[in-house]
């Protein structure tokens, strides 16, 4: 018998697919930093790490089929991942550089 219940490890699936793909979007946005070339290639290596990501779980949790909660359940892990611990990881880093940043500028003006 088939029941909603089976539809449950897919969804996590997907969700989990989306937190990796946010993130990995967070470790090249060091990279896009820079601008130019580097802001194509890693818009390149997200696109390509989105789709391989995405259809290796399809493919692992249902056997290819693309569901249509499939790909708003990736996309709602990407954006929970960006706004909840993503954010504040990078509000925390950010403002230890910035404290590091300040106090190298006072040991070089002594």
């Amino acid at each position: 018998m088939y029941n909603n219940l089976n539809e449950f490890p897919l969804i996590l699936g997907c969700l989990w697919a989306g937190f990796v793909l946010g993130i990995f979007y967070d470790l090249l946005r060091l990279a896009r930093i820079r601008g130019g070339i580097m802001t194509a290639v890693c818009d390149l290596l997200f696109s390509a790490a989105f789709l391989v990501l995405t259809a290796a779980v399809l493919f692992t949790l249902d056997s290819g089929r693309l569901r249509a909660y499939s790909l708003p359940a990736v996309i709602s892990g990407f954006l929970i991942w960006q706004y909840a611990p993503g954010r504040l990881i990078r509000c925390t880093l950010s403002s230890f550089f910035s404290r590091l940043r300040r106090r190298r500028e006072r040991r070089s003006r002594l």
